[in-house]
């Protein structure tokens, strides 16, 4: 029962701060909004008219915003009564404590301090966490199956450069061969068109002996004929 009560008065503390809170924000802002307007007025005439547009906007806003915090006022001087309490008498861990739970509220955007909500409000975060935590799993999963098929693919690709590499290196080597070919065939052709005319000049001389001594012996034997037909062709002209 003690802790309850502790927990209570703990939760009437937050409170407390909670609207001291705004209340400080109340009366910093008021000034700003009022030093705002009295200078508004002042400019009116020397700013455009998208700016005092702006301005407008701007004064909506905190006038709202001042409207909001003197609601939570009047919240705290009743609570203050209740509890006959001094803000001034809140030792400065629990001034710090209640400011968290003040700016929770803000975040969670409650305007009173209830068990509940906020219990509400944590598991609705705790919710969105675990459905974060299994987005990126998920994520995460999703990313190393494509890094593992970019990877084969990668593998695969490195496969079939190479393969076209070796391609290109056959092409080229075969038409470097036809090349070498056809410049043989064109010097293989202009040698037999050379044989050719050199079989032609020689047949001329193909009834020559087919060595020196031969042709010696030949060469004698004609020489006697024809010194042979010289002696009969004398003969016949005396």
């Amino acid at each position: 029962m003690e802790c309850n009560e502790v927990k209570l008065y703990n939760t009437k503390i937050g409170k407390i701060e909670l609207l001291l809170h705004h209340i400080m924000e109340f009366f910093s802002q008021n000034d700003y909004t009022s030093s705002i307007a009295s200078s508004g007025r002042y400019r009116e005439e020397i700013i455009s008219s998208e700016e005092q547009l702006l301005l407008q906007f701007l004064q909506k806003g905190m006038l709202e915003t001042s409207e909001e915090n003197i609601a939570f006022g009047k919240k705290i001087l009743s609570l203050l009564n209740k509890l006959n309490l001094e803000p001034q008498s809140l030792p400065s861990d629990i001034k710090e404590g209640l400011q968290k739970v003040a700016l929770l509220l803000k975040c969670e955007k409650l305007y009173d301090f209830d068990i509940v909500t906020l219990n509400i409000v944590n598991e609705r975060k705790k919710i969105e966490e675990t459905k974060r935590q299994h987005e990126e799993k998920q994520l995460a999963l999703l990313y190393n199956d494509l890094s593992r098929k970019y990877t084969n693919f990668s593998k695969k690709l490195d496969c079939l450069q190479e393969a076209l590499n070796s391609l290109e290196n056959f092409i080229e080597n075969s038409q470097k061969e036809q090349t070498d070919i056809h410049c043989n065939h064109i010097s293989l052709f202009t040698k037999l068109s050379e044989l050719a005319e050199l079989n032609q000049y020689l047949s001329q001389y193909k009834d020559l002996p087919p060595n020196l001594l031969q042709a010696k012996a030949l060469l004698e034997v004609k020489k006697k004929e024809y010194e042979s037909l010289e002696n009969t062709f004398l003969e016949k002209t005396k």
